[in-house]
C-alpha cells in the first residue's frame, strides 16, 4: 500500500524540478502517487507534465493536457477570461490561489481550487510553474444544495424555527417572524429552552 505524499514531501521534490528542465523521478514518483492534479509549466505558461490524478479530474489523459491542451478542460463560458487571467499571472509571475471551473470530458461540471506558485532559478529569473489542483466538486454541490434547502426554508408559508443545542434561536423564517410579531433581530440567539 502506497503512503500519500505530504505536502512537505511535495515541496521537497519541486525543489529538485530543473528550471525549465524535466521533472525528475522524484517529484513524478511523488506527484503520481498524490490525491490531489499536478501540473508543471515553462515559462511561458505551456504545460510540460500532469500528473494521473488531473487526468481523473478532467477527464483527459495527461499527455493531451500538454502545451495548451489543459484549456479545453476550461468551463466555456469561463474560457477567455481564464486565459486572458493565465496569460497575466505568467506575464508577472504571480502566485494563483483561485477557484477554477471546468468540464471532464463526459460533460459533466466540475470546481477545483488551483494553486500556481513560480519556479524560479537561482537568478531570480521565471523558468515555469508548479500547481495543484484540489477537486471542490463535491464540496461545491454541496454548497448549492444547502443554498437551495435555506431558499425553500426562507420562502416556506409554514412558520420555521431553527434552534441550536442550547435551544437559542439561530433562524427563523418570514413566516414565523409575522406569526410572532417579532423581527429577526429579536429572535436571533433568543433562548426558548
Amino acid at each position: 500500500m502506497n503512503a500519500q505524499p505530504s505536502l512537505g514531501d511535495l515541496q521537497q521534490a519541486v525543489g529538485t524540478l530543473s528550471p525549465g528542465g524535466p521533472v525528475t523521478p522524484s517529484f513524478e514518483r511523488l506527484a503520481g502517487s498524490a490525491p490531489i492534479g499536478i501540473f508543471v509549466t515553462d515559462a511561458a505558461g505551456r504545460c510540460t507534465y500532469a500528473n494521473p490524478r488531473l487526468g481523473v479530474m478532467t477527464g483527459m489523459s495527461p499527455e493531451s493536457m500538454l502545451g495548451d491542451g489543459w484549456a479545453a478542460t476550461i468551463r466555456p463560458q469561463d474560457r477567455a477570461a481564464v486565459l486572458a487571467g493565465w496569460r497575466d499571472w505568467v506575464a508577472h509571475g504571480l502566485e494563483v490561489d483561485r477557484l477554477l471551473h471546468f468540464v471532464h470530458s463526459d460533460g459533466s461540471p466540475h470546481a477545483g481550487r488551483i494553486r500556481l506558485t513560480p519556479i524560479l532559478d537561482d537568478g531570480s529569473r521565471l523558468r515555469g510553474y508548479v500547481g495543484m489542483v484540489e477537486d471542490l466538486t463535491a464540496a461545491e454541490a454541496d454548497r448549492r444544495t444547502l443554498e437551495m434547502h435555506s431558499r425553500i426554508l426562507r420562502e416556506l408559508a409554514d412558520g420555521v424555527t431553527v434552534m441550536d443545542d442550547r435551544g437559542r434561536i439561530v433562524f427563523v423564517n418570514a413566516a414565523m417572524q409575522r406569526m410572532f410579531g417579532y423581527t429577526p433581530a429579536e429572535l436571533l440567539g433568543m433562548n426558548v429552552s
